[in-house]
């Protein structure tokens, strides 16, 4: 079974397990660094748990996922349409622009985070 099936396949489960778990503790480091008009872009972003945080705490959230079953979940929790693409169809984005990246559960901020 390819990756992309398994989540499309098991994105309730997937779902259910991660969208509960606290990470303020992991949030903190990173936003701690940004300005109050940043925009983020959450790349995979699963469920949507992330996004909904971010955008909860005042940012403009961009997402991504990869399977189709997640971007639906992550849609509707979050009221952010989020856009079915894999990484490496994100050149419309100019990275430039943003002060942070998340890829899978890391995130990768373009200062001292990379």
């Amino acid at each position: 079974m390819k990756t992309i099936d398994y989540y499309n396949q098991y994105a309730d489960e997937f779902a259910q397990a991660t969208l509960h778990v606290d990470m303020e503790s992991l949030y903190q480091p990173f936003l701690v660094e940004l300005p109050e008009s940043t925009r983020i872009l959450d790349v995979g972003c699963w469920a949507g748990r992330d996004t909904f945080a971010f955008k909860n705490k005042g940012y403009q959230v961009d997402a991504i996922d990869y399977s189709e079953e997640l971007v639906k979940r992550a849609t509707q929790l979050t009221g952010v349409q989020v856009k079915l693409k894999s990484f490496y169809e994100i050149d419309e984005y100019n990275f430039l622009l943003l002060n942070i990246i998340r890829t899978n559960s890391s995130w990768c901020g373009l200062s001292k985070y990379c």
